[in-house]
Order: structure tokens, then C-alpha cells, then sequence
């Protein structure tokens, strides 16, 4: 099948040269890992879904075979497939060009309708969703997007938009930060912000994030499945084959 990830080899969203000097390339490795009790590496673990992996690796991309595959199934028993492929490479990726999405992408995400519309900008790492301030975050691109970087990254990203199936993963996305503020808000009482806690309520707040990244107890409920079987209901309706092709029986 035409595979919609193989047209963007080539294709860049951010453009902020040598970012990385002034965050000590934080986007790269895992910067909380002294905080967590199990995954105390300083690899980062990226999303890429089953079409972008296989094209990735197609197109010559050698550094994917360390990575846990998960399959998830909608209420529909569609399942949809996710490669969680754990990076080393600290940001030293060669070629560049083939680099995971996500990695092109960072710190932000489209946030779109159901019918690709772009409506702002999300940050593309869960972590980041609980800073009070932006400019309290590693990520200096963050400190500095104005009006002006967000209508160049619309522009950029307008490929993207426009596919159903990054539709999907937008709204997805869009999805998990809403039910993880929820889950994190009750189990505190209240809102936290990682730039109002002390080192000590760092530990206990990533000690608690990792057991749901284990357990998924933030999205096991009705309102979160029910959410992402509606976004299936309506994109296959609007988009038919173009869509429910990145899916299986």
C-alpha cells in the first residue's frame, strides 16, 4: 500500500540550528532519569507508529531494532500498532533526514480538528505539559515561540495536517495529555506544575507517572476509550480507505 510516512524523509518542521547548545541537547537524552526507579537510562524512548517504522527502515534507517512493540485495540477490535524504540544516539543520528517523526516534530505537535484545521500548538512530550511557565523548561525553542514561529510552524506542518492518519495521532495525542492532567490532578488534589516542586516531590511525582506508564490506569476508563472510538468513527467515515488502511482486523 502507498505508505503516507515515506514522503517525509525529506521534510523538516523545526528550524532552530544548534538548538541544542543552549539546552545541552536535552531533546535527546532522558533528562529526568535520576528521578525515575526503573527506567534510570539516559536513552529516550520514541513513538513511531508501524507505517513509519516500516518505511523508515525501508529507506535505511539502522538504529529501530531496539524497541517494544505494542499493538493497541480500538472498541471495534481495530488494533493500531506502535513501536516504542528506545534511542541512544544522543541526538547523533546519521542520516539525519530519517530520524523519527517525533524527533523532527519536538517540542510541538499540531493540535487540529477532525478535519485537519490547525488550532495551535502542543508540546510533543508528556513531561512538558506539567510546567507552569514555559520558560522554566529545558527546551529554549519554547522560550522564545511567538506568533510568528507558530504561524511558520503551521505553514510547515500543513503536509502533516492534512493526512487522516496524523489527524489521528494529533487528536490522540491531544487525548492522552487531557486524561493524564486528570489522573495526576486527582491523585494530588490539585494542580502541579514540575516548576513549583521541590526535589523530593519531583521523585514522588515520577515515581507515580512511571507506575501509570506501566499500568496505563489513565486511560482505562470509559471516557478516554469511548473518545478514541468516536475519533475512529468519524475519521474512517470522512477519509474511507485513506485512513483505515494503517489498520488492522
Amino acid at each position: 500500500m502507498d505508505n503516507f510516512f515515506d514522503t517525509l524523509h525529506d521534510k523538516e518542521f523545526i528550524f532552530a540550528p544548534k538548538c541544542y547548545t543552549t539546552c545541552d541537547g536535552g531533546c535527546c537524552h532522558n533528562i529526568y532519569a535520576r528521578y525515575f526507579k526503573f527506567n534510570t537510562s539516559k536513552d529516550v524512548v520514541l513513538p513511531v507508529v508501524e507505517a513509519e517504522y516500516l518505511s523508515l527502515l525501508k529507506a535505511g534507517n539502522n538504529y529501530l531494532d531496539n524497541h517494544n512493540k505494542v499493538i493497541y485495540e480500538l472498541k471495534n477490535r481495530k488494533k493500531f500498532v506502535v513501536y516504542f524504540v528506545k534511542c541512544s544516539l544522543g541526538g547523533l543520528c546519521n542520516p539525519h533526514n530519517l530520524r523519527p517523526l517525533i524527533c523532527k516534530l519536538y517540542p510541538y505537535y499540531p493540535k487540529v480538528d477532525f478535519d485537519g484545521n490547525f488550532l495551535g500548538v502542543k508540546p510533543c512530550a508528556l513531561f512538558d505539559i506539567f510546567y507552569k511557565n514555559k520558560k522554566n523548561n529545558f527546551c529554549t525553542i519554547t522560550h522564545t515561540a511567538d506568533k510568528d514561529f507558530i504561524n511558520e510552524f503551521d505553514q510547515n506542518t500543513k503536509i502533516l495536517q492534512q493526512e487522516p492518519i496524523m489527524i489521528f495521532i494529533f487528536k490522540i495525542l491531544e487525548y492522552i495529555e487531557e486524561a493524564l492532567k486528570k489522573y495526576t490532578y486527582e491523585y494530588y488534589g490539585k494542580k502541579v506544575y514540575l516548576d513549583e516542586m521541590s526535589e523530593n516531590e519531583k521523585y514522588d511525582f515520577f515515581a507515580m507517572q512511571e507506575l501509570n506508564s506501566i499500568t496505563l490506569k489513565a486511560y482505562k476508563n470509559d471516557d478516554f476509550i469511548n473518545k478514541v472510538q468516536n475519533l475512529y468513527d468519524i475519521l474512517e467515515q470522512k477519509y474511507q480507505e485513506r485512513f483505515y488502511k494503517y489498520f488492522k482486523d
